[in-house]
């Protein structure tokens, strides 16, 4: 059975008033189809199938949800160094193939893509769209962890 992934210190523990009441809204909007966590991701970071048209709160769906729609406002860019090591890596493979152009109309085809080839969008998928775009020291930081083992 999958387990969940180790957090940083940085996310609010779930004994806090505010993370619990935050994550039961985000279950909430995740259970209704507001908020859709990438089937592709969870399947390659958990080893979990997500069936976006009959959810199921798991462990490791909790964990998904909590690190990227935890955080207030959901997961940003002065967030990313918080995100788990099984998450950073995966995110240039996902990009290496757009164009780092910054332009609206980039953005928007590689935001497109994005959601079409990996079932991802939201905060993730621009945050991603940010650090591809914003220039070569950016884009170089989620080429870096795209090479990091992890235990």
């Amino acid at each position: 059975m999958p387990n969940p992934l180790s957090l940083d210190p940085w996310y609010s523990p779930l004994t806090d008033e505010w993370m619990r009441k935050k994550m039961a809204h985000v279950s909430n909007l995740y259970m209704s189809g507001e908020i859709r966590p990438s089937p592709y991701l969870q399947r390659l970071i958990y080893g979990e199938t997500l069936d976006l048209n009959h959810p199921r709160l798991t462990d490791c769906v909790l964990n998904h949800l909590r690190i990227i729609w935890g955080p207030a406002g959901g997961i940003n860019t002065n967030d990313y160094r918080h995100l788990p090591m099984e998450f950073r890596k995966r995110l240039y493979p996902m990009l290496q193939s757009y164009s780092t152009d910054s332009t609206v109309e980039n953005a928007d085809k590689i935001r497109l893509q994005l959601k079409k080839d990996y079932g991802l969008e939201g905060p993730l998928a621009e945050m991603m769209i940010w650090f591809h775009t914003a220039g070569p020291q950016h884009s170089g930081i989620l080429k870096r962890d795209s090479t990091e083992v992890t235990g």
